[in-house]
């Protein structure tokens, strides 16, 4: 089983870009994961600390940044 991350940035700060990607009631969410066949699908808010990033958010075992 495979699970999707996708982190999502906005420079206005009115704008949730978790929730513009999740929509109302999950309806632009619902569409991915039913395009990705099921998959399940993080979406994580991506902040100025790049850094940070794959230890703080995609669990025990970071991704190799190139």
């Amino acid at each position: 089983m495979f699970r999707t991350k996708l982190a999502v940035y906005t420079r206005d700060e009115k704008v949730d870009p978790v929730g513009a990607c999740v929509g109302l009631r999950g309806q632009r969410v619902k569409n991915i994961v039913r395009e990705l066949n099921n998959e399940k699908v993080d979406i994580i808010r991506l902040g100025l600390e790049h850094q940070d990033f794959p230890d703080q958010r995609l669990g025990a075992r970071p991704a190799q940044v190139f």
